[in-house]
């Protein structure tokens, strides 16, 4: 009978920053609570929804594909880019319950750094297909061919 491991039913959340974060190696980030979730969602739709009337972008944009997001952040101004920056990197550490901390995601160059928000967000809000954590007996069928 199939069996449940909440400790091995999917993989942790790993994340290595090196070479741009010097010590930031193959680290393990916190499962985010429910309520850490429910903030980083509202922070990120309110920041979204802000940035997109200060860049003049229509609210068709999907913010979930990297180059779409990037195009649109060239049309802010330089400063209201930074701000931008370091208030996408608070709402990921905060979700990550602070390793990696907002300074050391702004240490990654942003190109790499949109593909950990990306990978964040997925590992969180999209954990991947289980079936039973590999407790479970598999039955072999045979295939059509051999029928």
């Amino acid at each position: 009978m199939p069996q449940f491991d909440a400790e091995t039913i999917v993989e942790p959340i790993k994340v290595k920053l090196e070479p741009y974060v010097k010590g930031f190696g193959w680290t393990v980030v916190d499962e985010p609570t429910d309520g850490r979730i429910g903030t980083f969602l509202k922070g990120l739709k309110e920041l979204m929804s802000e940035s997109q009337k200060e860049m003049g972008v229509s609210e068709d944009i999907d913010t979930s594909d990297v180059d779409q997001t990037l195009k649109a952040l060239d049309s802010l101004e330089p400063d209201k880019f930074v701000e931008f920056a370091e208030r996408m990197a608070e709402l990921h550490a905060d979700l990550c319950n602070g390793t990696p901390s907002k300074v050391q995601m702004l240490a990654v160059p942003l190109r790499r750094r949109m593909h950990l928000y990306n990978y964040l967000q997925e590992a969180v809000l999209s954990p991947e297909a289980a079936s039973g954590a590999g407790n479970g007996q598999v039955s072999v069928l045979p295939s059509r061919a051999a029928v």
